[in-house]
């Protein structure tokens, strides 16, 4: 049972990172998998209550590394999913809300070595999940009406490793206006935008090491993780006065409520224009 539990659910997505560097978002990106992924053998999303016996052995395995090669276990404490009710974005999204200012982001993008600089604007400017843009071919961007279109993403199984299948919902599927000059820096030179060395897509645990490094040269606090980008984008575009339901269509969100679950507190301008149009009123 065990030894399954490392083969099929553990090592897929954990395997690569080192020990020392594992961090409470990894886990937290690990559970939001295991939440979301069809197991292969069973066609079905794992329980609720296998998820916590996933997480109570890997967390029990972490705890036992303490202190001698780890200074502390980062799947203690872990929110798990509860045994009933819907699974939303707000679900998934909420654990990592982590934004960046926009002289944070300057130092990350001044930080990250070249390469991979404009897909750090890129990510920020669409809000794009880590698998639509790491799958964005170049015929998903138009040049010309300055669009990028969201078609498919990668997902991971143990039996057939990385495959692109269709966007996390249904309103995932969306087409995004992106700045002329932000889609004028990208490489369209080979099968997908965003390549690794070799030509070959991006993938996670490889970028994460490349993200990590910079963020220490950036020196950012608050461990922030590339889907940090994804909330960056959205609160910035409400403290613009963007509306609310324009961002919920920009992120891909099933309905506003999502969006407002996790985003209503940043919308600052609305409120504040509220505020200025009440006080009129009364007066």
């Amino acid at each position: 049972c065990y030894e399954r539990y490392l083969r099929q659910d553990i090592a897929p997505l954990l395997g690569d990172i080192p020990l020392t560097r594992l961090t409470e978002e990894d886990i937290a990106g690990w559970v939001k998998h295991l939440e979301s992924t069809p197991r292969v053998k069973t066609g079905r999303v794992p329980t609720p209550k296998t998820i916590k016996n996933l997480h109570g052995f890997l967390s029990a395995a972490l705890g036992a590394a303490v202190p001698k090669h780890i200074p502390a276990n980062p799947a203690a404490g872990r929110r798990l999913p509860r045994a009933t009710g819907d699974k939303t974005d707000a679900d998934y999204d909420d654990d990592e809300r982590r934004m960046l200012t926009h002289d944070e982001f300057g130092r990350l993008r001044n930080a990250m070595i070249e390469p991979y600089r404009p897909m750090l604007r890129f990510m920020v400017a669409t809000g794009m999940r880590w698998g639509e843009v790491s799958a964005l071919r170049p015929g998903d961007v138009d040049r010309e009406q300055c669009e990028a279109r969201v078609r498919q993403a990668w997902k991971y199984s143990p039996t057939k490793g990385y495959y692109l299948g269709p966007p996390k919902t249904p309103k995932s599927r969306r087409t995004i206006d992106v700045d002329k000059d932000i889609l004028d820096a990208l490489d369209y030179s080979h099968e997908y935008v965003f390549t690794n060395a070799n030509g070959g897509p991006v993938r996670y645990a490889k970028f994460r090491a490349i993200w990590d490094r910079a963020v220490v040269k950036a020196k950012l606090t608050g461990n922030p993780t590339p889907h940090c980008l994804r909330h960056t984008c959205g609160s910035w575009l409400l403290n613009k006065g963007v509306p609310m339901l324009t961002v919920s269509r920009i992120l891909g969100h099933e309905n506003i409520t999502t969006t407002a679950n996790i985003y209503g507190h940043d919308d600052k301008k609305s409120h504040r224009d509220a505020a200025r149009i009440m006080a009129q009123m009364v007066k």
